[in-house]
């Protein structure tokens, strides 16, 4: 694995691979497929080991990632739990996840959750982006951008 120049490593191992993924572009119009493989399933020390070392990193930040589908085994509000850690810290968090564990999530109240706009109908079955991202809001998130691919995207925000 090959850090970002001016990020380090800082990786907690579990017994499982870590999943590919693998994005095809059309160069015709531009187009993404994304393949996601399933990724590991992960036990409860290793989520235990993986939060007490956030627990520890988060004091150093001023802004967390969550980024990504959980992984099997992990309760639907680790973000949630991730999130309520940063906050004490005083760390801002981005969320961008789906499903599940993005609703879990609202209740920590993210600075700033980023759905697609796929994403978005689906957490609040609203197809307009702007209804679907002040339902999110009112539900905890603080701000919301959602992606529309080539459509741009939508902040609203207080």
């Amino acid at each position: 694995l090959r850090g970002v120049p001016g990020l380090r490593d800082e990786l907690v191992p579990v017994s499982g691979e870590s999943r590919q993924t693998v994005t095809v572009v059309s160069a015709d119009d531009g187009d993404a497929t994304v393949f996601n493989e399933r990724g590991p399933q992960v036990g409860p020390a290793e989520w235990r080991a993986f939060t007490d070392r956030f627990a520890e990193l988060v004091r150093e930040a001023s802004v967390v990632a969550l980024c990504g589908s959980l992984p099997s085994g992990l309760p639907s509000d680790a973000y949630a739990r991730l999130i309520s850690r940063a906050s004490r810290s005083g760390v801002t968090s981005v969320l961008d996840t789906s499903g599940a564990p993005l609703l879990d999530a609202l209740d920590a109240r993210p600075d700033v959750v980023k759905p697609n706009a796929a994403e978005l109908a689906a957490a609040t079955g609203c197809d307009d982006a702007g209804t679907g991202a002040e339902r999110l809001r009112a539900l905890g998130a603080r701000a919301v951008v959602v992606s529309s691919g080539p459509g741009g995207l939508l902040a609203v925000t207080p």
